[in-house]
């Protein structure tokens, strides 16, 4: 146990609590006045599905997701939004509260689960304290559509918990192993996240009970949950139609396995520091975390195993590793912390495609690892009569103590009022994402619709210099001038759009309309029947005729 001055205090599990809710409340307190933002329209505001309970029997069918989200099936998670919906309606602040009790309950079971793993109350709330108040944590809890998916996670943490409260393999399995099974069929089919949930479990057998004699009835005792895993997969396959949710990078597993490990070495970095806090990361130069239709394509195939970055991100991978088979003989705690951070990022390592190659919110079961290790560092040289025990070290570790509670508390509160509303997310995305055009078209979009045509201007210009040759974004650009009645530079971007894109009807369209507007009826015609042939040669007739009419009565002609 610590030497702490403290440890009566330490050692109180309900003081513990107590102060880890309380610490947990402020540094998300900021987060309730909140609006809605990105998907919580899709999954929410706009939602036919979940706004009525009479629709539960296809929450659990081949639609239980938005339209655009398909290759996910997570009825549970349905469930769980409709059940807020009707709850709240649109009150965002009710969807918040549910949020952050959703964060409670996880890190409380964090706090237990690192008590069940080292027997250190100081450790576990130390462990609990950094995972409650840690800011990667924001963008799984506090947009409402996170927390609906972290709730899962929290399913999972509860499973794990309960499956380790079983007594001995051989013995008699109690309400806590049923318990366990219970809440592992609510984790995975809430949250495909924690599909790897049985591995986890093999895992602390194979670490804490591993003996010979043992494996086989390490088996059984796993065997239910792997049928879990089993079977949702099998739903999945048969109702969704297919285990991916995307494709490899332009059709290679091996340019997509290099991004992977670039990203598995900046997952550590930013549990360590996260100073860097955004929905789409860099993960090295023109590669970001999702859309890689925006990524440099040049960038991409240049890849090698034998970058410098990839090099680097290997030897640190595998250093971790073996540093954790290292310490299986002198703590099998850490060891065992190794294991879960990797075992917890299998599902998202994309050997299965899912387009999305780094996201802070699936560092949320995985950081419970971290957050324990860090613990363990802090308190080693109160716990160990070795070099480390001296003064100077006990220094440090307060000193660390101090850092890491006030930083991770700071980081928090800022990201939290980063992502208030829409405008506030996109313009602290653009800031620390310059490179990337999605988040500054965005934004321009924002400006747009909002009515600052000129500030949409400033951002889809950036759009424009970043991706010279995208037709969509020259499109845009051309819409915004004509809201400022620079038709000439409407005209150059339009005509660009064609130019990349032949077969661009809109802009053909719009082209149309500026030169009717300018009284060149020649033009106008010559580019409405380009418009209108190409809108009929992609079966968009009905589009057609309503264009045509619409022009006719604005202009006098068709």
């Amino acid at each position: 146990m610590s030497k702490l001055n403290i440890s009566s205090v330490f050692n109180n599990q309900l003081i513990c609590v107590v102060i880890i809710v309380i610490a947990t409340i402020a540094a998300f307190s900021n987060s309730l006045g909140n609006e809605f933002i990105v998907d919580d329209s899709l999954f929410i505001v706009d939602w036919p599905l979940i706004q009525d309970l009479n629709n539960f029997p296809e929450f659990f069918g081949p639609h239980n997701q938005p339209v655009g989200e398909e290759g996910v099936y997570s009825p549970l998670k349905t469930c769980l939004h409709a059940f807020n919906y009707n709850m709240w309606g649109l009150n965002v602040f009710g969807h918040h509260v549910v949020g952050l009790l959703i964060h409670l309950i996880g890190t409380i079971f964090v706090f237990k689960i690192a008590l069940r793993l080292t027997a250190n109350v100081p450790a576990a709330f130390l462990c609990g304290l950094f995972f409650g108040i840690h800011p990667v944590h924001v963008e799984a809890i506090t947009p409402p559509t996170g927390s609906v998916d972290t709730s899962g996670v929290v399913w999972f943490f509860a499973s794990f918990y309960f499956y380790t409260k079983v007594g001995s393999i051989k013995g008699k399995w109690d309400k806590n192993y049923f318990l366990a099974v219970l809440f592992a069929l609510l984790a995975i089919f809430t949250h495909e996240l924690v599909i790897t949930l049985p591995l986890f479990l093999l895992f602390y057998e194979l670490c804490f009970n591993g003996s010979c004699s043992k494996k086989r009835s390490m088996f059984f005792k796993t065997l239910p949950f792997f049928i879990v895993s089993f079977i949702y997969a099998v739903l999945k396959f048969s109702i969704a139609g297919s285990l991916a949710r995307g494709i490899y990078l332009f059709g290679s597993f091996y340019l997509t396995m290099l991004v992977v490990i670039k990203a598995l070495a900046k997952y550590v970095v930013i549990l360590f520091y996260p100073i860097v806090l955004t929905s789409n990361h860099e993960i090295s130069p023109g590669i970001f975390s999702v859309n890689w239709h925006y990524f440099d394509k040049t960038e991409v195939l240049m890849q090698s195993i034998l970058d410098p970055q990839v090099m680097l991100s290997l030897f640190f991978t595998a250093a971790i590793i073996i540093v954790g088979i290292k310490f299986y003989k002198i703590n099998k705690v850490v060891s065992f912390c190794v294991g879960w951070f990797y075992i917890s990022l299998l599902p998202v390592m994309n050997f299965i495609p899912t387009e999305c190659y780094f996201a802070e919110r699936y560092l949320y079961p995985g950081s419970l690892a971290f957050c324990l290790l860090l613990s363990l560092m802090i308190l080693a040289p109160f716990n160990h009569k070795n070099i480390f025990s001296k003064n100077i070290f006990k220094f440090l570790s307060i000193l660390a103590l101090i850092f890491y509670i006030g930083f991770f508390f700071k980081q928090t509160l800022m990201r939290n009022e980063q992502i208030k509303n829409d405008f506030s997310l996109y313009k602290a995305e653009a800031r620390v994402n310059p490179r990337h055009p999605i988040m500054h078209r965005k934004l321009g979009f924002l400006y747009l619709r909002n009515g600052e045509a000129w500030k949409a201007i400033e951002e889809l210009e950036i759009v424009v210099k970043l991706r010279p040759n995208d037709p969509d974004a020259h499109f845009v650009l051309a819409e915004s001038y004509m809201e400022v009645n620079n038709f000439k530079k409407a005209m150059l971007n339009f005509e660009k759009a064609t130019e990349i894109d032949p077969n661009f009807a809109e802009s053909y369209y719009n082209l149309a309309g500026i030169y009717a507007f300018l009284g060149k009826e020649k033009e106008a015609r010559m580019y409405l029947g380009r418009a209108l042939t190409l809108y009929r040669a992609n079966k968009r007739d009905n589009e057609a005729e309503k264009l045509m009419e619409a022009f006719y009565v604005f202009w006098g002609y068709k």
